[in-house]
């Protein structure tokens, strides 16, 4: 589990520098840190994050940092972000720690969720959805557990991530019928990675209770994430999410592999994304 509060000798074994290394770069105002009643330092650990990212250190010890031993030390290929095979191959064998490692190596290395997710995580979620039709209930297998090990990942990234806790909300999830899990959650890291606090309800969540959600707690944007075709009734209900959202100046982002069978078209407080870059996009834009 990642620690909360680093020390400087924590870090310092994590990136392999010295521990007075981080110290004077810490009083440099490179690497923010928090000082303890007897004023030793403190880093907090989505700052060692942010830190390890922008310097494009490598960890050489993940572990100081409560990471699994595989985060970090993946050697990735210039193009290892277009290419799906590895992480293809260790989704496949069910090897945990080394496909979290993996794609944890990916966002160490300074890639966004957004691409990340848009990239290898997609590609490989299409090609092991074929297994479905190759392999029977070996395919529903390999799916499901596939998809465990990449919600873990993404939750471990989430917690790489420093959110301003007076940040603007953002609800999500994906309408009643839609038990798909890994489109919505990931939705979730890359709402948290664009600065706006997530609250993910998950599948099978009815537009209503989205709606009633995104009310109390004053979102500023909702994402609905439609994966499974929708029903003909889906569409009258986004509606009443839409008037919700005008009344709390709310944006929505509807997207997912189904989304386009709606048929709804943009408005001044409806987006579309294909991808979750471009719900990266629209949050930078109207949030």
């Amino acid at each position: 589990m990642a620690k909360q509060l680093l020390s400087p000798r924590d870090l310092a074994q994590a990136i392999g520098v010295s521990e007075s290394s981080i110290k004077r770069w810490a009083d440099d105002g490179r690497i923010r840190v928090a000082r303890t009643a007897g004023r030793h330092r403190r880093i907090p650990f989505a700052e060692a994050i942010r830190f390890v990212r922008e310097t494009e250190s490598v960890l050489i010890n993940p572990s100081a940092l409560g990471l699994p031993s595989t985060a970090g030390t993946v050697p990735l290929a210039a193009d290892a972000l277009s290419s799906t095979e590895e992480i293809y191959d260790l989704l496949v064998r069910g090897d945990d720690e080394a496909s979290r490692g993996f794609l944890m190596s990916l966002y160490l290395g300074g890639h966004s969720v957004a691409a990340i997710a848009d990239g290898p995580l997609r590609e490989t979620f299409q090609l092991i959805g074929e297994l479905w039709h190759e392999d029977g209930d070996q395919g529903i297998f390999v799916e499901h557990r596939a998809t465990e090990i990449a919600l873990r990942a993404l939750h471990e990234i989430g917690l790489m991530i420093s959110v301003p806790p007076d940040a603007p909300v953002a609800v999500g999830g994906a309408p009643a019928g839609d038990p798909y899990l890994l489109p919505t959650s990931t939705a979730a890291v890359v709402v948290a990675e664009s600065g706006l606090r997530p609250v993910n309800l998950g599948g099978e969540t009815p537009l209503p209770v989205l709606g009633e959600a995104a009310e109390r707690l004053g979102s500023r944007l909702i994402w609905l994430s439609v994966t499974s075709p929708p029903d003909d009734r889906l569409l009258g209900r986004l509606d009443r999410v839409l008037e919700r959202a005008v009344e709390i100046q709310a944006h929505v982002v509807v997207g997912g592999r189904s989304a386009s069978q709606l048929g709804v078209e943009e408005r001044p407080n409806l987006h579309l994304a294909t991808t979750m870059s471009g719900l990266a996009e629209h949050i930078q834009r109207f949030v």
